[in-house]
């Protein structure tokens, strides 16, 4: 039995992620206008087509994230998202069908912290993602977007500006990997592993 083999380029997920976190930026920003839908530049719903970007983006960063084609200095960072905790009693689960408002009542916004996260962390709560929303009106919070992983639910709700989410994908997109190998050495019983940086 054949089968292919080959070596993970971080190169084809990084023009995914870069299309796909442009596009999820750009409907979130349509939503906090009086948006008509007749301007809208894509096919579809403007919040489903939000959260297929949202995603799909947030995979990519996990794929390059687990096939090692980021470097081990950004692989291992630790960054700060903004969170608001969970109410106690009474938590509401969301509509699978809806973005329903009904469903942010869970949340106490006057009581904001942080999530610590790394890249592979992160692209984890967009993947497993119960809830999507764009804040649209910044009176308790800056406009931007909230994520509720089906993980964390009930705990805690994630908040990013849109700035915040350009950074982050500009960081990802800026790391230095382009190819990844690896290999069995028998003799120390580990991985070897070595990087082709940018311009290799």
């Amino acid at each position: 039995m054949g089968i292919a083999v080959g070596k993970w380029e971080a190169a084809p997920w990084k023009q995914t992620l870069r299309e796909h976190s442009r596009a999820a930026q750009v409907v979130a920003e349509f939503l906090t206008r009086d948006f008509d839908e007749s301007t809208f530049p894509y096919d579809g719903n403007p919040f489903s087509v939000l959260e297929r970007n949202f995603v799909l983006a947030g995979f990519c960063m996990r794929r390059l994230a687990e096939k090692l084609l980021l470097t081990d200095r950004l692989n291992e960072q630790a960054f700060s998202f903004r969170c608001f905790p969970a109410v106690s009693d009474n938590f509401r689960p969301p509509l699978p069908s809806s973005t329903s408002n009904m469903f942010y009542e869970n949340y106490r916004f006057d009581t904001p912290g942080t999530a610590s996260l790394t890249i592979r962390d992160f692209g984890n709560e967009v993947v497993h993602s119960s809830h999507i929303g764009v804040v649209t009106e910044p009176e308790l919070l800056p406009v931007g977007i909230v994520v509720a992983s089906d993980w964390r639910l009930s705990k805690r709700l994630l908040h990013l500006t849109f700035h915040e989410w350009a950074d982050l994908c500009g960081t990802v997109l800026a790391d230095r990997v382009v190819v990844a190998s690896d290999d069995w050495d028998p003799e120390t019983q580990q991985t070897n592993r070595s990087y082709a940086p940018r311009g290799v």
